[in-house]
């Protein structure tokens, strides 16, 4: 149950010629435990000329002697297992909790990543869009989750806080209340998830934004919290969108679902929006509204889903890729599904589910609007896909 203790430090420092068929280690102290070992410590090699070598270095070298060639990341216990050279020579390390992009990049000292493979159960937060050295190849396996940050309200007054005050009169996007309109680059996190690799995609587990657009009625910004009919749960409980509460896309009156690449149910009021090039926008789905009820839990509506971009060399899903709207109750309106844009230079290949389809859970009245989907490569196979594509409705292309 004690945990391990750190390895050393290693310097060998040969005027001639240094040759290793052993094993140089500072490996940290385990027990068998994944859990609970010590961190590697550091190895240093200076020589006249390196020596044929067969042998294995097991350490944190400088930067500029190591080499990556693979990553393993198992989600259920946090270990990150990582194989290259060092010195020219093999090469294997162990690190501990790297379950985002950010804490990755520091277990890999910001170096290039040719593969990185995620096992296990568990969640992977891209809170960045790569890795600082660059990302190659990416397979996400079965039962592994990875998402991103869902959708805050931007500070209402320059010193305020986030999510906080009253109703937004600006773009919601924006970064601070004199601003308008949209990003021309939309940042990654707050609602949006983007990846950029220069290999390729092979996901067999689940890529999802679900529920992580804007709010519906009830939460957010100048939403009362107080109990009661019409007071908090209302004809006056809109939900959010890009354009503001009550907006654009945004379910409003009682109960109405919200609308994006659809118009959502019920008496919603709201409309479809976006450009035509709205995969280069990454619009976030809109919250449906809230809805007459005596408890909070029964009268709030659903959230957007977010927004997905993924560009890589090739792309093959065989798992879930989702955008999807929630619907919390069966008063409230549900939220509209958000967006998501596959990019492949090569192909594109889905034998599994892409989906912006609307919070709902059985009311067929206020459920909210899909979203939107683009898909691009040399060739595409859409597959089994809910959302209105460029060209129309079950993602068209």
């Amino acid at each position: 149950v004690g945990g391990g203790g750190s390895g050393g430090t290693v310097y060998l420092n040969a005027t001639g010629t240094l040759t290793n068929t052993g094993t140089i280690t500072t490996a940290g102290g385990t027990n068998g435990s994944s859990t609970n070992f010590g961190g590697n410590g550091r190895i240093k090699l200076d020589y006249g000329t390196l020596g044929s070598s067969s042998g294995s270095v097991i350490g944190a070298v400088p930067t500029a002697k190591a080499a990556i060639s693979s990553v393993v990341v198992a989600l259920s216990t946090g270990v990150v297992t990582i194989t290259g050279t060092a010195y020219g020579m093999s090469s294997n390390q162990t690190a501990l909790v790297a379950n985002s992009m950010s804490s990755l990049d520091a277990a890999v000292s910001f170096a290039n990543v040719p593969s990185l493979t995620l096992n296990g159960t568990g969640t992977f937060t891209v809170n960045q869009s790569t890795l600082t050295g660059g990302l190659g190849d990416l397979t996400v396996n079965t039962g592994v989750t990875v998402t991103a940050s869902a959708f805050s309200f931007y500070k209402n007054t320059a010193s305020g806080s986030a999510n906080s005050g009253t109703v937004p009169t600006w773009p919601v996007y924006a970064t601070d209340p004199t601003a308008t309109g949209f990003s021309a680059t939309p940042p990654n996190g707050n609602g949006r998830l983007v990846l950029s690799l220069t290999g390729t995609l092979t996901n067999n587990g689940t890529i999802t934004m679900v529920g992580k657009g804007f709010p519906g009625g009830g939460y957010g910004p100048g939403q009362s919290v107080t109990n009661g009919w019409g007071t908090h749960y209302g004809a006056t409980t809109h939900g959010f969108s890009h354009d503001g509460m009550g907006a654009g896309g945004a379910g409003r009156y009682v109960g109405g679902g919200a609308s994006y690449g659809t118009t959502g149910g019920g008496t919603s009021g709201s409309t479809t929006y976006g450009s035509s090039d709205f995969w280069t926008k990454l619009y976030l789905g809109a919250g449906g509204a809230g809805s007459g009820a005596k408890s909070y839990a029964d009268g709030v509506g659903g959230y957007g889903g977010g927004a997905i971009s993924i560009s890589a060399a090739a792309i093959t899903n065989g798992g879930t890729i989702t955008a999807a709207g929630t619907k919390p109750n069966s008063v409230g309106g549900g939220g509209s599904g958000g967006t998501v844009y596959l990019n492949a230079t090569g192909t594109l290949a889905n034998t599994g589910t892409i989906t912006t389809a609307g919070g709902t859970n059985g009311s067929s009245t206020n459920t909210g609007g899909q979203g939107r989907v683009k898909l691009t490569g040399s060739s595409v196979s859409v597959g089994t896909c809910t959302g209105q594509g460029p060209s129309g409705a079950s993602c068209a292309q």
